[in-house]
């Protein structure tokens, strides 16, 4: 833990409100960095000790919260997590966005408030579920647009969807890509579709192969281009050369 703090990787970079989906991205990443458990506080809210009286192995009376003088260590570390979840979370709010969210009383419900402020409530929310999946079904590569341009624009698309909760398996995308791409691409593209692989093949992976694939054709197209070169050469050389003895026999 000691190196996470000399490296500041336990503190959330400042909050962003023109990306609020990928500042909480990086908000859950940090918070598990100072505790693991902080996650199940953020979703399911600050963890509460209870207990009840047992009296031969079955339940009498209410379930009652824990009292203090009963906690162990572990206790009050899982306690303490909410309270060192909302100082991370306020730190990294300016005053202006600290305001909105100073009365919660939880982790949980400063990060509800801020969520419908910024991605809206549930019913928002779907409308831009529904505003991806359309995105993601008519992506294609664009006129003049290289193979990285491409794969850039639709791994940020795919980032956006898992976001949101959109479950999108590794052959789907793989698929989707290659759906996306251009004429050109259509022979290596059948080529892939054929093979057993493509069913196990990562996004990444898929992207590797094709930057080969490109690569490869690139360099034959120089190959090919120097090699008429040269023979162009030699036939200027020789025609020159026949002129020249032409020329010296007249």
């Amino acid at each position: 833990m000691s190196n996470l703090k000399s490296f500041g990787l336990n503190k959330i970079p400042p909050f962003d409100e023109h990306n609020f989906a990928m500042w909480k991205t990086k908000e859950m990443v940090v918070l598990k960095t100072i505790d693991y458990d902080m996650r199940n506080i953020v979703e399911k809210g600050p963890y509460v000790l209870m207990y009840q009286t047992m009296v031969n192995n079955a339940p009498v009376g209410p379930i009652k919260q824990n009292p203090e003088t009963s906690y162990d260590d572990d206790d009050k570390r899982l306690l303490s997590l909410d309270v060192k979840a909302r100082a991370a979370i306020g730190n990294s709010l300016p005053y202006h966005m600290y305001h909105l969210v100073q009365s919660c009383e939880s982790t949980q419900e400063m990060m509800d408030t801020l969520t419908v402020a910024y991605e809206g409530t549930l019913e928002v929310q779907a409308m831009a579920i529904n505003n991806l999946n359309r995105r993601y079904e008519h992506f294609f590569a664009q006129q003049g647009e290289s193979l990285t341009q491409t794969f850039n624009r639709f791994n940020c698309l795919v980032n956006d969807i898992r976001r949101l909760g959109i479950v999108k398996h590794s052959s789907q995308l793989a698929l989707k890509f290659l759906d996306s791409l251009g004429k050109s691409w259509e022979h290596h593209v059948d080529v892939l579709k054929d093979g057993e692989k493509i069913d196990t093949m990562h996004l990444n992976s898929l992207f590797g192969n094709l930057q080969s694939y490109e690569e490869t054709k690139s360099l034959r197209k120089e190959i090919i281009k120097e090699s008429n070169k040269e023979k162009y050469v030699a036939l200027v050389s020789r025609k020159e050369a026949t002129k020249h003895i032409s020329d010296s026999d007249n």
